[in-house]
C-alpha cells in the first residue's frame, strides 16, 4: 500500500542516519520502543469477560493508531537488529540482550492473551491486535542473526551457554503456541517462517530436547496448515535433523537419519501410497485426485533439496539417502502425467533442483538414466506441444524442461557429454522454428542459455583442441551445426527484445574470452561479416541505443581477431557501406564515411570513431530523403 511504501522509505532513512550517528540514533528510539511496548502489555486490561470493552469512538481511534504505531515501531527495531550484529555485538551485547527479552515478552503476551480471538464490536481493533502479533513474530525473526551471534559466543563464553539457551527455549514455546491454537492464516504463516529462519540460521542444539517444539513431528499430521505454512513447518522440523549444529563434535548422524526417515514416511503417506494403485496409470479420475497430494509432496520435497545447496557432504547424503525413494516414485509417476501441464511443470522443477544439489551424491548413472527417461517420454512431439498449444503452462513446462538440459550439458564427464547431440538436434530441428518468430517469451531466454551453455562445455564436440589457438588453422568437427547455433544467435539480434540482444552479446563475448571465438577461421570466412553487419546496422536504426556500448566493444573485439584490423578497415567497412546503408547514400557520401573512419587501433578511439561512423551515415540518410526544393544543394 501508499502507506508501506512510505513506511519502509522513512526506516530505510532512519538507517542511513543510524550509519552515521547510531548512538544518537539509538538513544531517541529506545525511549519511544519502551513507551510504546508498555502501552501495549497494558491492553490486556482491556478485555472483560473475552470482550475488548472500548467506551467510544474517540477510544477505538486512539488504540487503533496505537496499535499502528506499534507495529511500526516494531518493523523498526527488526530494521535496526543490524547494528547489534558483526563488529558491534560485543560493544551493544547488553542492549541487545534487552532488546531481545522485551521481544520475547511482547511474543509471550500476544501467545498467552490472544486479544485477536477476542470479542469486539469494533473489527478494526481485532485485526490491529493480530498484526501486532503477526509483526512480532516478524521482528523476532530479523533478530535471529543476533541469537546466532549470541549462540556463537557461548561456545567460548560459558557465561552465555544457559542464558542463550533459555532465550531461544522461550522464544521457541511462544511461536509453537501460534502454530497448535491460531486459526489464523497470516498468523500462522509468520510462525513457520520464523522457525524456519530460526532452525536455518540460529541452529540451536538445544531445540532437540524442547518438547513443544519436539511434539510438533507427531501432530503436524493433525494441524490445519494451508499449504506453504505445512510446507515451511516441514523445511524447519527437518532442517534440525538435516544441518549440522555449530560447535558440537558429536552431530548424531545415524539418529538424524532414523528420525528423519520416519518424519517424511509420515508426512508422505498419500504420496508414497499412489504406487500401490494399480489402476492409477489407466485412470483419469484417479490421476486427477492424486494431483493436489503429487504437486504438494514435489513442493515439499524440492525445499528439503534446495535447502541444502550450500551445507557440507554429510547433510547432502543423508539428504539424498532419505529422499531417494521419493526421487523414484517421482521418475514413475513422470509418464503418467506427462499429457498434464500443470504436474509436469511441477515434476521438472523438483527434479532439475535435485539433480543441481545432489549430483554427486545420486551418481552419473542414475543421472544419464533419468534425463534418457526424460528425453524419450519428453522429446521433439510432447515439447512441441507444449510450446505450440500448452499456453502459459506449457511456456513453463518446456522452459524448465530446457533449463534441465542445460544443466546436464553444462556437467563435466562423458555421461553427460552423451546427450550433447541429442540436445542440439533437439534445439535446432524442433524448438528454434517455433519461437524464432514469437515476441517477448520467457524460451526464448532459456533456449539461448542452453545453446551457451552447450558450447561454453562442450567445446571439444566441434574443435579437438581445447587449448586456445590463435591465427592458426583449426579442424572442425560438426562444422554445420556449430554454425547452425550461432546463426541462431544472429537471428536473435534481429528481433526486438532487448534482454535477448544484451544476454547474447555477453553471451558471445565470453565465448570469445574462453575459446577465441572470433579467431576460429570458421567463424571468420561464414560469420564474421554477417554479425559486424548486423551490430553496424541496429547502432545505426538506434533500435537498441541503451545496448550501444556493448554493441561497439563487440564490434571491436570481432575487428581486433582479423589480424589487427586490416579486413575490417580494407575489406568489411567499404562492403558495408556500399551494401547496406541503402540507395539513400550516393557514391561520394560512401567514400567519405570510408575515409572518416579513423584506422585507430585502440579501444577508446576506436569506438569513438565508429559513435562517429554511425552518426555520419543517419546524417547523410537524414539529409538525402527530406523533401528538399528543386535546385537544392545535397552534402
Amino acid at each position: 500500500t501508499e502507506w508501506q511504501v512510505f513506511l519502509v522509505s522513512a526506516v530505510e532513512t532512519m538507517m542511513k542516519v543510524a550509519d552515521l550517528l547510531p548512538a544518537e540514533v539509538l538513544s531517541i528510539t529506545d525511549s519511544v520502543w519502551k513507551e510504546t511496548c508498555n502501552i501495549y502489555l497494558a491492553t490486556d486490561k482491556l478485555v472483560r469477560n473475552s470482550r475488548i470493552e472500548v467506551e467510544s469512538e474517540e477510544d477505538v481511534l486512539k488504540l487503533d493508531y496505537t496499535l499502528k504505531d506499534f507495529c511500526t515501531q516494531l518493523q523498526l527495531m527488526g530494521r535496526m537488529s543490524v547494528l547489534f550484529i558483526g563488529e558491534f555485538f560485543l560493544d551493544r551485547l547488553q542492549t541487545g540482550m534487552d532488546y531481545i527479552k522485551q521481544l520475547l515478552a511482547l511474543a509471550s503476551f500476544g501467545s498467552t492473551n490472544k486479544l485477536y480471538l477476542c470479542g469486539c464490536n469494533y473489527s478494526v481493533i481485532t485485526a490491529g491486535f493480530l498484526e501486532a502479533h503477526v509483526q512480532t513474530l516478524a521482528t523476532l525473526k530479523a533478530w535471529c542473526h543476533w541469537l546466532a551471534a549470541l549462540h556463537s559466543e557461548a561456545l567460548s563464553d560459558s557465561t552465555y551457554t544457559w542464558v542463550s539457551s533459555d532465550i531461544t527455549s522461550s522464544i521457541v514455546s511462544a511461536v509453537v503456541a501460534v502454530l497448535k491454537e491460531s486459526e489464523s492464516e497470516k498468523l500462522v504463516h509468520a510462525a513457520a517462517h520464523f522457525l524456519v529462519t530460526l532452525t536455518g540460521t540460529v541452529r540451536p542444539p538445544s531445540i532437540w530436547k524442547l518438547k513443544q517444539f519436539t511434539d510438533l513431528y507427531s501432530s503436524i499430521k493433525h494441524l490445519r496448515l494451508k499449504s506453504e505454512a505445512h510446507r515451511l513447518l516441514v523445511r524447519s522440523l527437518c532442517n534440525v535433523l538435516l544441518l549440522p549444529w555449530p560447535g558440537i563434535q558429536e552431530q548424531k548422524w545415524e539418529e538424524r537419519r532414523k528420525h528423519l526417515s520416519k518424519f517424511l514416511r509420515d508426512i508422505t503417506e498419500d504420496f508414497r501410497n499412489l504406487r500401490n494403485e494399480p489402476s492409477l496409470p489407466h485412470n483419469p479420475e484417479l490421476q486427477k485426485r492424486a494431483e493436489p497430494v503429487i504437486i504438494h509432496s514435489l513442493l515439499t520435497l524440492g525445499d528439503l533439496v534446495d535447502n541444502v545447496l550450500n551445507e557440507v557432504t554429510q547433510t547432502k547424503k543423508l539428504c539424498h539417502d532419505t529422499l531417494h525413494e521419493y526421487i523414484d516414485l517421482s521418475l514413475w509417476l513422470f509418464p503418467i502425467y506427462i499429457q498434464n501441464p500443470d504436474v509436469c511443470e511441477y515434476m521438472f522443477n523438483f527434479f532439475h533442483t535435485v539433480f543441481d544439489v545432489l549430483k554427486t551424491q545420486m551418481g552419473a548413472v542414475y543421472v544419464e538414466q533419468a534425463v534418457h527417461t526424460f528425453l524419450n517420454l519428453f522429446g521433439q512431439n510432447q515439447l512441441t506441444q507444449a510450446i505450440l498449444n500448452g499456453g502459459a503452462i506449457g511456456s513453463r513446462v518446456a522452459d524448465k524442461f530446457l533449463t534441465i538440459l542445460t544443466f546436464i550439458v553444462s556437467e563435466p564427464g562423458p555421461s553427460f557429454r552423451k546427450f550433447v547431440p541429442g540436445t542440439l538436434s533437439l534445439c535446432l530441428e524442433n524448438v528454434f522454428p517455433l519461437i524464432m518468430d514469437r515476441k517477448a517469451d520467457a524460451i526464448k531466454s532459456t533456449f539461448y542459455q542452453l545453446l551457451y551453455q552447450t558450447l561454453l562445455h562442450n567445446w571439444q564436440f566441434f574443435f579437438k583442441s581445447s587449448l586456445k589457438v590463435t591465427g592458426k588453422v583449426t579442424e572442425v568437427n560438426n562444422s554445420d551445426i556449430f554454425l547452425q547455433v550461432l546463426r541462431c544467435f544472429g537471428q536473435s539480434f534481429m528481433d526486438s527484445d532487448i534482454h535477448i540482444f544484451r544476454q547474447n552479446v555477453l553471451a558471445l563475448e565470453h565465448l570469445n574470452q574462453k575459446w577465441n571465438l572470433y579467431s576460429k577461421q570458421i567463424f571468420v570466412e561464414n560469420l564474421m561479416a554477417e554479425f559486424l553487419s548486423v551490430f553496424l546496422q541496429v547502432l545505426i536504426a538506434k533500435s537498441h541505443n541503451l545496448l550501444r556500448e556493448e554493441i561497439a566493444i563487440a564490434t571491436y573485439n570481432m575487428a581486433a581477431a582479423t589480424q589487427d584490423f586490416p579486413a575490417f578497415f580494407h575489406k568489411f567497412l567499404p562492403h558495408f557501406v556500399r551494401n547496406c546503408t541503402n540507395q539513400l547514400i550516393d557514391e561520394n557520401q560512401q567514400a567519405m564515411l570510408v575515409q572518416g573512419f579513423t584506422k585507430d587501433t585502440d579501444l577508446p578511439s576506436f569506438v569513438a570513431n565508429l559513435a562517429k561512423f554511425v552518426n555520419d551515415v543517419r546524417f547523410y540518410q537524414n539529409i538525402n530523403s527530406s523533401l528538399l526544393p528543386s535546385g537544392s544543394v545535397k552534402f
